[in-house]
């Protein structure tokens, strides 16, 4: 091998040199070099996707908050005051309501039976069946009281009939189921 490298000339020489170099270079790029840049290409990649995961998160948190509130929110639209009452409360709070409500508007409550309705997914369906006796418009206000009051409530039955026959008595006997939906858990 002496020999023939002694019989090289300078310029071969320098060339294999190069290429002996060259060969060195593209064998340490292609078994050290490059397995690690993939690593840490990969690596970044998984970087990248987690610090969007964490700043999805962030915004997840904020938009969970939100819901959460807007929940509470339309609960209480839907029970009115009593949306923080346990179960077993409910209905002696709607038929206190009720009392204040026929009260505030000269109104006479001559009877409240609450009764369980239907069930509506996760809503429970309370009913109430009202009699109560009054003039025109004292019964007109206190129904539209009722929304304020008791909250989401449904006339189910409706059935408006003289107190009396007599023409001198202008009051009037209404008969009423209503019922009222609660979520149940």
């Amino acid at each position: 091998m002496r020999v023939y490298l002694a019989s090289l000339s300078k310029s071969s020489f320098l060339t294999l040199l190069g290429l002996a170099f060259l060969l060195l270079v593209a064998a340490l790029l292609t078994y050290a070099i490059a397995p690690k840049f993939k690593i840490y290409r990969s690596v970044m990649q998984s970087y990248g996707v987690l610090g969007s995961v964490v700043t999805t998160n962030n915004f997840l948190q904020q938009d969970l908050h939100k819901l959460r509130q807007e929940k509470n929110d339309l609960e209480k639209r839907l029970n009115g005051q009593r949306a923080n009452l346990p179960f077993n409360q409910f209905e002696s709070h709607v038929i206190g309501r009720l009392q204040d409500m026929a009260w505030r508007h000269n109104v006479v409550l001559s009877g409240v039976q609450p009764a369980k309705g239907k069930k509506f997914d996760q809503f429970r369906e309370m009913l109430f069946r009202v009699n109560l006796s009054g003039n025109y418009f004292e019964i007109y206000d206190l129904l539209t009281d009722f929304q304020t009051s008791l909250g989401v409530v449904v006339v189910k039955t409706f059935k408006l009939t003289p107190n009396s026959n007599s023409a001198d008595d202008p009051s009037l006997r209404v008969q009423m189921t209503i019922a009222s939906y609660r979520i149940e858990s």
